[in-house]
């Protein structure tokens, strides 16, 4: 794995924190089948449960990133650019972390989309039934 930070406890939560990400990606982005209403509950239940891991995995990055920033902000001050050059060698220096607490918003995004698509599949799956009677 990637190591980011000097400190080992912040780098073995980040190292930690991927893991848990990536548990809650791939529950997220998994495949239903919109056309079955037991599958359609399932993965509602399955999205709804892994929410709270979610939120985790983001205040985390979001900590992580901010003790990062604070850690290379040395770097641009013996440099001589412009604020917007010492704002990019900033965040290119930052940029690993960066990306998952960008990433993690995403997927939360993503999250709250799937949610409403699985209602409405259920929503639409409950009303075609009940036209069958």
């Amino acid at each position: 794995m990637e190591k980011l930070f000097k400190e080992p406890e912040l780098q073995k939560k980040f190292d930690d924190t991927k893991i848990l990400f990536e548990q809650v990606r791939l529950a997220v982005s998994s495949r239903v089948d919109l056309t079955n209403p037991m599958s359609v509950l399932e993965k509602l239940n399955v999205i709804t449960n892994i929410q709270g891991s979610a939120a985790e995995c983001k205040a985390r990055f979001q900590f992580l990133l901010e003790r990062h920033i604070v850690s290379k902000l040395t770097i641009t001050d013996n440099y001589n650019g412009s604020a917007a050059e010492k704002k990019a060698i900033l965040n290119a220096e930052v940029a690993g972390v960066s990306f998952y607490d960008t990433w993690a918003e995403l997927v939360i995004k993503e999250m709250h989309y799937r949610i409403e698509v699985l209602r409405t599949a259920l929503s639409y799956l409950k009303s075609e039934t009940l036209n069958l009677k």
